[in-house]
């Protein structure tokens, strides 16, 4: 600091004109070797500092905080992605359960159809009951219900019924005892 203070003086204008030429060079010269020395001067100043009891002190309250920052967004996104999870699988949820209603409406009101249907056969079929939605196997099957029908020989028997859908796109009822 000394040094800069001794340079600023030797810039002022009634010490200046007073310098002999290579004093004047000199004096020029080592403006450039004081902005040298302070930068390397502030360079170590940090580090100078975060070695005291205070600065340690100050690095690690700082270095904490900063954490806690970088923390805080990580932690938001994570419960806001979490948030977005279990929404879309409540969403899921609701539209799986909404399609196994529709399903199983669908395959009650056929049972009036394959009760219809079953006039013609051998064995015909009276009530179909516990009506569920069986799982498809066959791509061409749009719907797949089993249950328990009442037949006209007194017996209850198996039934699986549904609709398939034709090539041409359109939809058959299907029945079949079991």
């Amino acid at each position: 600091m000394a040094a800069v203070v001794l340079l600023a003086l030797a810039h002022l204008p009634p010490i200046f004109i007073r310098l002999p030429r290579k004093g004047m060079w000199a004096a020029y010269a080592a403006i450039v070797a004081v902005l040298i020395l302070f930068s390397v001067y502030l360079d170590q100043m940090k580090p100078a500092w975060e070695r005291t009891p205070e600065g340690a002190k100050e690095v690690a309250e700082r270095s904490d905080a900063d954490r806690r920052a970088a923390a805080e967004p990580a932690r938001e996104d994570a419960r806001l992605r979490s948030e977005r999870d279990a929404q879309a699988r409540d969403e899921a949820d609701r539209k799986r359960s909404q399609i196994a209603e529709d399903q199983l409406a669908l395959c009650k009101s056929l049972q009036s159809n394959v009760v219809e249907m079953s006039k013609e056969n051998f064995i015909q079929v009276i009530e179909i009951n516990d009506i569920e939605v069986a799982p498809i196997a066959d791509p061409t099957t749009t719907l797949n219900c089993s249950g328990t029908a009442v037949t006209s020989r007194g017996e209850d028997r198996g039934i699986d019924f549904g609709i398939r859908t034709t090539p041409q796109g359109k939809d058959l009822v299907t029945m079949q005892l079991h």
